[in-house]
């Protein structure tokens, strides 16, 4: 990151002089947003949409919250990924960036024209979770960091939404079901709901267990580690962040696969051998219902 940092100053747009640090978001004002596209730049285009309200506020607030906007003496960057944020069917206004700048620009008459500030790594860092900018590259250093965002946004950064107070599994199926496979969002989704229409009995695995720590009590922060792709397979481990952590820490494995709608959990195997998918069916069968026996465990190899 310094070496691009510095590559990038010696190109003149961001030096000193070039910006004046002051200025306000032009997107100022913004009208109220109901979607982003998403787009990259690079050789293997992709687009997506993204509607999850606290996404959208949280952008919002980025693009039109943070002060530092300025015009550049110099010709602007084409930038790595390109954001419409749209208003009904209306482009409002647009973002693009890269690893340490941000432009904005926006659609109407009563906003500025395109104006550019830097940004910190953790910024952009930021920026690019909340847009899943690692979803659709099959490597395994994408899967590492796409499975390093989804657990900051569970717990590192969970103060940011409004329903911070919910259950771990209900955030998910709430805010990102898509990180889920189809099998496995539907095993979740009747689990959560049995155990909404319960009042006072646990009759659900997520009753009084949050299956993405592995506890009842999750730590404040978790590092996700890729270990060796098998195929389109990615094994995590993942490791709560504690000030005395003790030996063997450690969620588990969480299986990730790569499908054409990017990266997705597919399974998690706990440290005593048992298995997500595998206790969801069991309380289903528990409470009397019919679980698919293809589900995502029937994908996911045996960890090694």
């Amino acid at each position: 990151m310094r070496h691009a940092l510095a590559a990038f100053l010696a190109t003149g747009v961001l030096t000193t002089g070039a910006c004046r640090d002051s200025g306000r978001s032009p997107l100022i004002p913004l009208a109220p947003v109901s979607r982003l596209r998403v787009r990259n730049a690079g050789a293997s285009p992709h687009e997506h949409g993204i509607n999850d309200r606290a996404i959208l506020d949280s952008v919002v607030r980025f693009a039109t919250g943070t002060r530092g906007w300025d015009q550049s003496w110099h010709t602007l960057p084409a930038g790595e990924y390109l954001v419409d944020l749209i208003h009904d069917s209306a482009v409002a206004g647009r973002l693009w960036f890269g690893s340490n700048y941000v432009v904005a620009k926006g659609a109407t008459p009563s906003q500025s024209g395109a104006l550019i500030r830097s940004a910190s790594e953790e910024e952009i860092e930021r920026l690019r979770a909340w847009l899943d900018l690692d979803r659709y590259d099959s490597s395994e250093a994408a899967c590492g960091a796409f499975a390093n965002h989804f657990y900051d946004r569970l717990y590192l950064y969970k103060d940011e939404y409004a329903d911070q107070d919910a259950d771990v599994a209900t955030r998910v199926l709430a805010l990102r079901p898509s990180v889920l496979t189809p099998a496995l969002e539907r095993l979740l989704a009747a689990d959560v709901a049995a155990q909404s229409r319960s009042a006072g009995e646990i009759v659900s695995l997520t009753g009084d267990f949050d299956p993405f720590s592995a506890s009842q009590d999750p730590a404040p922060a978790y590092v996700a580690s890729a270990h060796r792709l098998q195929g389109k397979v990615c094994p995590v481990s993942v490791t709560p962040v504690l000030a005395s952590p003790s030996k063997g820490a450690g969620i588990g494995i969480v299986w990730f696969v790569f499908e054409s709608e990017g990266w997705k959990i597919a399974d998690v195997t706990y440290k005593d051998s048992t298995t997500l998918v595998g206790e969801l069916q069991r309380w289903g069968r528990s409470r009397g219902e019919s679980t698919s026996p293809d589900g995502p465990a029937a994908r996911r190899p045996e960890s090694r």
